[in-house]
């Protein structure tokens, strides 16, 4: 009973630990502009900062830089340059040194969003007495469909968005100009269904339980017992059934013609 009751506080304690690994807003990162002695130019965003001796910065790969002050000749908001143009849905994304290639992202739902995973903060907290860990991803958005951009080559985990959470597409290398289709699958009425079921269930398995034993007898009510656990039960099942319904973004490339 002790694990059963383990059980639950950490599948009530996951709708917690969720809220809190949220991603950052696209509008708070990348924001920022690093350029170099040599030339060199970063779009991304500035972790920390110490103006005489060095300054970290993160990319929008995620890939983290720390340069000394003495390679900098400007850090700080991001500088539109003399003729650049920026597409209307498409945010400003991190520009480094390197061939840039086409990207078509289209999509069935209108508006859809492309994100750039960025970063991860690793988190820890204690429930019932055990460690559990939970980690928030950081992205950046690229786009939303139907759109056109320019990207540097490279190796880019990618997000989806029609609401308010970013849901994982995985992670594609883009070498050459490419289509992508995009389409993201909401669960979350499902999981609404299930989510109620589950506090039904497990109230009146709690309750039934206070009736197990017949006081007037002075006996244990083996069909209250076997109700209540089987209450019990059916909440368990119904907590392991919430986790496998997530929102699943599904994306399909294809090279541009």
């Amino acid at each position: 009973m002790s694990r059963l009751i383990v059980l639950v506080v950490l599948f009530l304690a996951r709708g917690v630990l969720a809220q809190e690994s949220r991603p950052l807003p696209a509008s708070a990162a990348f924001s920022d502009e690093v350029e170099l002695s040599d030339g060199s130019i970063y779009r991304g965003m500035i972790a920390e900062s110490n103006p005489k001796e060095y300054l970290v910065f993160i990319t929008m790969t995620g890939k983290t830089i720390r340069f000394s002050a003495g390679q900098i000749v400007y850090a700080g908001p991001l500088r539109k340059k003399q003729g650049e143009e920026t597409a209307e849905n498409t945010s400003a994304g991190a520009e480094i040194i390197g061939k840039k290639v086409a990207l078509v992202f289209e999509s069935p739902q209108q508006g859809l969003g492309l994100f750039v995973h960025s970063h991860s903060v690793q988190s820890h907290a204690w429930v019932g007495g055990k460690s559990a860990y939970g980690r928030s991803d950081g992205y950046s958005r690229l786009c939303n469909a139907p759109c056109k951009l320019n990207i540097v080559e490279g190796n880019y985990r990618l997000g989806l968005q029609l609401k308010d959470e970013i849901v994982d597409a995985g992670t594609i290398d883009i070498r050459e100009p490419l289509a992508i289709k995009g389409e993201l699958i909401d669960r979350s009425k499902e999981r609404t269904v299930i989510q109620v079921s589950f506090a039904v269930s497990l109230a009146l398995g709690v309750i039934l339980s206070f009736f197990i034993y017949d006081p007037d007898t002075e006996s244990i009510n083996f069909g209250t017992t076997a109700g209540s656990a089987s209450c019990l039960l059916f909440s368990l099942a119904l907590g392991i059934l919430n986790f496998s319904y997530e929102d699943k973004a599904i994306i399909k490339i294809t090279p541009l013609n």
